[in-house]
């Protein structure tokens, strides 16, 4: 059933970003953006599973993959959007104490 496996991360990418605090909103563009960028395979996978909450059987049925390849996909996927942001702030980062 979706809806049943949401996690902190599906939260956070649900929330209408006019409801957020004003850092958090700033973080939430990131993130969306950077699953913006990824690959079609790994943007599709990481929407369904933390956006839209399905199940890895649900997964399975609506994309033809098998499990333990979505798991290794949705986990890249992740890490891609982890260092896309860590980029991001690091950047501003050095900007801020240049």
């Amino acid at each position: 059933m979706p809806g049943s496996a949401k996690t902190e991360n599906s939260f956070f990418l649900t929330v209408e970003a006019d409801e957020l605090h004003p850092d958090v909103k700033e973080k939430y563009e990131h993130v969306r953006k950077a699953i913006g960028r990824l690959p079609e395979k790994y943007r599709a996978v990481i929407r369904l599973r933390d956006i839209d909450g399905f199940s890895f059987e649900e997964m399975k049925e609506i994309t033809g993959m098998e499990i333990p390849n979505l798991r290794v996909i949705l986990s890249r996927a992740r890490q891609k959007v982890k260092e896309e942001v860590k980029k991001i702030y690091d950047y501003e980062d050095k900007k801020q104490f240049a």
